[in-house]
Formats: C-alpha cells, sequence, structure tokens
C-alpha cells in the first residue's frame, strides 16, 4: 500500500499528501525491517534448538529499538483519523 500512494504523491490527484502518508504508515518500514530480523534470529535459533536454547539473547539485541513500536502504536490513532479524513 505504502509504494503506490507514494507514487501517487506525484499525480495530479494523488490519494494522499505526503504529510498524511507519514501521518498514516509512521515507522511501519523500520518495523518491518526489524521483524525480518526478527524472524531470521527465531528460524536460525529454531534450526539450532537442541544445541542452542537461546531466545533471551535475540529480544535484548532488538530492545533498543522496541521503541519504535511504541511508536507506532501511539501514532495509530492519528493515522486512522487521517485516513478517514482522506476517503
Amino acid at each position: 500500500f505504502l509504494v503506490p500512494m507514494r507514487e501517487s504523491t506525484n499525480s495530479v490527484l494523488p490519494v494522499l499528501t505526503t504529510e498524511e502518508i507519514r501521518s498514516v504508515f509512521s515507522t511501519v518500514e523500520i518495523i518491518r525491517s526489524l521483524n525480518s530480523k526478527l524472524l531470521i534470529g527465531l528460524r536460525e535459533r529454531a534450526d539450532s534448538w537442541p544445541g542452542l536454547q537461546d531466545l533471551g539473547s535475540l529480544f535484548l539485541e532488538m530492545t533498543p529499538y522496541l521503541k519504535l513500536y511504541a511508536q507506532y502504536i501511539q501514532n495509530f490513532a492519528s493515522g486512522a483519523v487521517t485516513l478517514s479524513h482522506a476517503s
């Protein structure tokens, strides 16, 4: 959804303005990247499960980035309002 909306900002009738896109999607791209890294880490640990039972270290590595999830959640209501006004 994000890429087509960004591309539409260059058209005569954009779906959303650049600022509205920022409001609606917030930190979702960064969160998606973090989720991918988390998934890779979980798969690596699952593949070597009997020998390596260390999920905690993976989450400790992610700790500095967890605030991005909080930021997304805090912005969710505002983004939903922006989206409802745009439709």
